[in-house]
């Protein structure tokens, strides 16, 4: 949409367009929610790869002690070939829920 504005001290008029005058401000909002939404899906990875710890145990991720979390991650390296990234996620995961 555009809109001109009448400039008195030039005498001319001046075009301008609003969305590139609000674009600071929503590119702003956007990399907020696009933060937010971020936030949100690591969340719900991190949940459910201490979900995925949990139901391999057969036991509550809080009773699972440090040797477990070895075999598990290296379970998931070589059983299940997850790259050396994923199993940082799932190693941050573990962390960040439980104690270790």
């Amino acid at each position: 949409m555009n809109n001109y504005s009448y400039n008195q001290k030039k005498d001319t008029w001046l075009k301008y367009n609003l969305e590139e005058f609000h674009e600071p401000a929503e590119r702003e909002n956007d990399s907020r929610i696009k933060a937010q939404d971020h936030e949100r899906k690591k969340i719900k990875s991190y949940v459910s790869y201490v979900n995925y710890l949990a139901k391999y145990y057969k036991k509550s991720p809080d009773k699972i002690n440090r040797e477990e979390v070895k075999n598990y991650l290296y379970h998931l390296r070589v059983n299940k070939q997850l790259s050396a990234n994923t199993l940082n996620v799932v190693h941050s995961a573990i962390r960040f829920f439980t104690s270790m």
